[in-house]
């Protein structure tokens, strides 16, 4: 079912509609796995750090070593850092998704694509902050009927 929608999205929306409904659905990715590992986390656990750990993209001090103290520095990772960057990789996935479904709109390409861009980005920002998605959903809609009532 899916599958089929995607395919009439991409034969009938124009390229600037099919990016934006293209970053749409990838924007919610990143969103979700920053809510999810929010949800997952305990203050303190280190849950990421013992994941990428896990992957080899961290090594674990030794335990026979002399503790080191360093400074922690804007490089420093941490569960809140990663949690925070998949959080606004997916908001700038999402602002990206609605610029492109408005200049479709503009360019007067099937509504389909628009559509799908705007409605997956507004989802991206209903799971990080249920009261800007609510806003960026309304904003995003005028702004399209306002384009529609032009037209007409």
């Amino acid at each position: 079912m899916i599958a089929t929608a995607w395919r009439r999205v991409a034969r009938r929306a124009g390229p600037l509609g099919r990016l934006g409904a293209w970053l749409g659905v990838v924007s919610l990715l990143p969103a979700l796995a920053a809510w999810q590992f929010d949800q997952l986390r305990h203050p303190r656990s280190g849950h990421l750090l013992a994941l990428a750990e896990q992957a080899g993209l961290l090594r674990a001090p030794v335990p026979g070593e002399l503790a080191q103290a360093t400074a922690t520095t804007w490089l420093t990772v941490t569960d809140a850092r990663c949690i925070t960057l998949l959080a606004d990789t997916g908001a700038v996935l999402a602002i990206a998704a609605m610029l492109l479904a408005l200049g479709a709109e503009r360019r007067d390409e099937d509504s389909l694509g628009v559509g799908v861009g705007v409605m997956s980005a507004s989802m991206t920002w209903l799971v990080i902050s249920p009261a800007a998605g609510v806003v960026v959903m309304g904003a995003a809609g005028a702004a399209i009927l306002a384009r529609c009532r032009r037209r007409a």
